[in-house]
């Protein structure tokens, strides 16, 4: 649930041994993503939530998440835009997205 399967082979070319280890690194990589977004929005460095969001945004859409891939496109413009009404629905929808990959992910693993 939540990710193309088809659409991610094509991205490992093909490859199901290398689409497995590429799922598994997400896995690994953005399950902290949540947290680790709000910790940056209270750094000093205030592109850094543009960067993990835009970080998001091609690994989702590498693994074939295309709806995770379009709201964290949409986390990425609100943090480019520094609008921070949208920063919070934006990451709302982020969230809830990506618990489902990252359970889909994880039963592949099971």
């Amino acid at each position: 649930e939540g990710i193309s399967i088809k659409q991610g082979l094509l991205s490992a070319g093909g490859s199901r041994v290398l689409y497995l280890k590429i799922l598994n690194k997400f896995l690994i990589s953005k399950e902290g993503f949540e947290q680790e977004f709000i910790d940056s929005r209270l750094s000093e460095d205030k592109g850094e939530s543009e960067r993990l969001a835009h970080t998001l945004r091609g690994l989702s859409g590498t693994i074939g998440a295309l709806d995770l891939q379009k709201l964290a496109g949409n986390l990425e413009m609100a943090c480019r835009e520094n609008n921070i009404d949208e920063m919070g629905k934006s990451l709302e929808g982020v969230a809830k997205e990506l618990k489902t990959v990252l359970k889909s992910i994880a039963s592949i693993n099971e």
